[in-house]
């Protein structure tokens, strides 16, 4: 869930970001793809079966289209 708080006096918008995730409970053996946002907030809770996209590919855009790998979080 996304809050927006209101505007600062430099015109900064202030946004709480909630962290709302409905995954699996964990697995011995099984891990989870998951973008960092969530993995970052579910790291904390003792979430260590949570990988992420890492070393990013990009088109000649800049649209990202794929990952060279993936990485767990700490």
């Amino acid at each position: 869930a996304t809050i927006e708080l209101g505007t600062q006096m430099d015109g900064t918008e202030l946004v709480e970001f909630g962290h709302r995730a409905e995954l699996p409970p964990k697995r011995d053996g099984v891990r989870y793809i998951v973008s960092l946002v969530v993995a970052l907030g579910l790291g904390p809770r003792g979430r260590d079966d949570l990988l992420v996209p890492y070393r990013e590919v990009r088109n000649s855009s800049g649209t990202v289209i794929g990952c060279r790998s993936l990485a767990q979080p700490v």
